[in-house]
C-alpha cells in the first residue's frame, strides 16, 4: 500500500496525470518518503506571461532580425546571396561577348525558365554611374529570357572593377564552352581595343599568350562587319577562319563577301551555312566583268559574237588574237 501511495504521490492526482505527460514504465528510485506523508510538489515552471514576457519576446525577435540582416548583408557583400532584380534595372556588360543573343537557343531558354524557373543566377555589379541600375557580368541570355517572361532576374550582386568584370565574364563563358571560335576572337579584340592589358584578357579567356595572339590575329584580318554578317558559325574552328582570312586579301574580296552575305541574310540562311557558302565562293576565281567600251561605236555584242565596226581595229585584233589568247590563258 505504501508503494501505491508513493507512485500516486510522484505521478500526482488522476486529474493531474491526464493533463501531464505519461512516464515510461519501469522501476523508480529516489529518496524514501515516510509513510502517510505526501511528497513535496515540484516547483512550477517559470512563466514569461504578462508585460515582462512580452518585452522579452520582442527583444529576442529584434535580436534575431538584426542577426539575419547582418548575415544577409555579409552574404551580399561577399556576393553569395541570391536576390531578385527587375530586368528594367539591368543593363548589358561593357564588352559584348556574343554575335547573336536571340534565335532558337534563346527561345528554348525562355521555355525552360517558364517551366522550371531560373535555376542558375546571373552575376551583376552595381552600375559605375552610381544609379540604382546593375551591369551584367555574365548571364545576358537569362536576363533576356526573364525580361521576355516578365519575371524578376535571380542574381548575385558583387562589387567588381572593370578588370574583374571582364575576367568573370570570360571565365564563365569558357567554363560553359559555348562561345564559338570567332566569338572568342572578337571578344578578345574588343577587350584589347577597350584598353585592357593582355594578361587580363588571357585570364578572362583562360588561354596563354600564343593562343591569344592567334585569336586576335583572325579578328584583325577579317573585317568586323563581315564577321557579324556571318555570325557565330559554331562549326567553323580556328583553321577554317584562318583560311577564310587568307581569301580576304583585298577590297575586291571584301565586296564580293558583303554582296553574298547580304543575299544570304535576306534568305535567313543559318550561320554555319553562311560561312560555308562564303568560303566556297572566295575559293573560286572572280567572274569577269562585262566589257566596258570607251567608244561604243568600236564594237557591240550580238549574242556570243562580237561585232567590230572599225576595220583597222578588226585587222589588228585578227593579227594579235593568238597572242591575246595565250596571254589570257597564262594570266
Amino acid at each position: 500500500m505504501a508503494r501505491k501511495n508513493l507512485l500516486e504521490g510522484l505521478l500526482g492526482t488522476p486529474a493531474d496525470r491526464q493533463q501531464g505527460e505519461k512516464l515510461p514504465a519501469g522501476n523508480f528510485s529516489g529518496g524514501a518518503v515516510p509513510p502517510g506523508r505526501a511528497p513535496s510538489p515540484a516547483p512550477p515552471p517559470l512563466s514569461q506571461s504578462g508585460a515582462i514576457g512580452s518585452v522579452t519576446r520582442s527583444i529576442e525577435a529584434l535580436k534575431n532580425e538584426a542577426q539575419e540582416a547582418r548575415v544577409l548583408r555579409q552574404q551580399m557583400e561577399a556576393g553569395q546571396a541570391v536576390v531578385e532584380v527587375e530586368p528594367s534595372r539591368i543593363v548589358a556588360a561593357m564588352i559584348a561577348d556574343r554575335l547573336a543573343q536571340g534565335g532558337e537557343s534563346l527561345q528554348a531558354l525562355v521555355e525552360s525558365i517558364r517551366e522550371s524557373g531560373q535555376q542558375v543566377p546571373v552575376l551583376l555589379r552595381p552600375h559605375p554611374d552610381g544609379s540604382d541600375r546593375y551591369q551584367v557580368a555574365y548571364g545576358h541570355r537569362r536576363v533576356l529570357a526573364a525580361r521576355a517572361l516578365g519575371r524578376p532576374v535571380r542574381a548575385v550582386i558583387r562589387p567588381l572593377s572593370d578588370a574583374e568584370l571582364v575576367v568573370a565574364q570570360g571565365q564563365e563563358n569558357s567554363a560553359r564552352t559555348d562561345l564559338s571560335f570567332i566569338e572568342r576572337s572578337l571578344f578578345a579584340t574588343r577587350l584589347e581595343d577597350a584598353g585592357f592589358d593582355r594578361p587580363v584578357i588571357m585570364a578572362a579567356l583562360a588561354i596563354d599568350k600564343t593562343a591569344l595572339s592567334k585569336l586576335i590575329g583572325v579578328a584583325r584580318r577579317v573585317p568586323v562587319d563581315i564577321i557579324e554578317a556571318i555570325g557565330p558559325a559554331p562549326k567553323a574552328g580556328r583553321d577554317r577562319w584562318l583560311q577564310l582570312a587568307d581569301r580576304l586579301q583585298n577590297e575586291s574580296d571584301h565586296e564580293r563577301a558583303r554582296g553574298l552575305l547580304a543575299s544570304l541574310a535576306e534568305a535567313e540562311t543559318p550561320s554555319d551555312e553562311r560561312f560555308q557558302r562564303l568560303f566556297l565562293r572566295l575559293s573560286q576565281a572572280p567572274e569577269p566583268k562585262p566589257a566596258e567600251w570607251i567608244v561604243p561605236q568600236v564594237a557591240r555584242e550580238r549574242g556570243k559574237a562580237l561585232e567590230i565596226e572599225d576595220g583597222e581595229f578588226r585587222a589588228f585584233l585578227r593579227a594579235r588574237l593568238g597572242d591575246l589568247y595565250r596571254e589570257f590563258r597564262n594570266r
